[in-house]
C-alpha cells in the first residue's frame, strides 16, 4: 500500500478503533516500511506489553488489506521537569 494513502488513513478515527481495538496502555501508531521492501508499507503499533496479544497484524480499510507490526516494550514519554 501506498504511503500517501497510508498517511491519510492513520489520521481517520475508524481505522485508529481497528487497530487498537480496546487496548488500554500507553501506544503510539505510525508508519513503517515492510521489511525487506523499498515501497511497500505498513501499520506499526508499539504497545507497553512486552508480549502483545489480541492485536491484529492485519486491517482491512476500504477493501485494502494492510499489515500492522505490533512490537512490545513501548515506554511512555516522561515530559522534562520545568525550571
Amino acid at each position: 500500500m501506498g504511503l500517501s494513502y497510508l498517511r491519510e488513513a492513520i489520521e481517520r478515527p475508524e481505522v485508529i478503533r481497528k487497530i487498537v481495538r480496546s487496548y488500554n496502555g500507553a501506544y503510539s501508531l505510525g508508519i513503517t516500511r515492510l521489511p525487506g521492501s523499498d515501497d511497500e508499507f505498513a501499520f506499526l503499533l508499539r504497545v507497553e506489553d512486552e508480549n502483545p496479544t489480541g492485536l491484529p497484524h492485519e486491517v482491512t480499510v476500504n477493501g485494502h488489506k494492510i499489515q500492522v507490526i505490533v512490537k512490545g516494550g513501548f515506554r511512555r514519554p516522561v515530559a522534562l521537569k520545568q525550571r
